[in-house]
């Protein structure tokens, strides 16, 4: 809502990796989606806990939009 361009960007990276990894575990029959969603949301975490300590972003405002689009309805 607020934030800088570099930011969204950012979270779409990070929400591009996360998602990605999801449907993958999810269309190659790896695992089941619960346990594909969590493998996903724990990317999505540790990638904003690295960004944060390298760009000062909140972990809150890079992982709600990236891990959003995991919730299913």
């Amino acid at each position: 809502f607020n934030s800088t361009p570099k930011m969204a960007a950012t979270v779409g990276v990070i929400g591009a990796i996360a998602n990605t990894l999801r449907l993958e575990l999810v269309d190659y029959n790896v695992m089941p989606a619960g346990a594909a969603a969590f493998l996903g949301a724990l990317t999505a975490g540790i990638l904003a806990s690295f960004v944060r300590d390298r760009l000062g972003y909140p972990r809150i405002s890079l992982t709600v939009p990236a891990i959003v689009i995991m919730v299913p309805g």
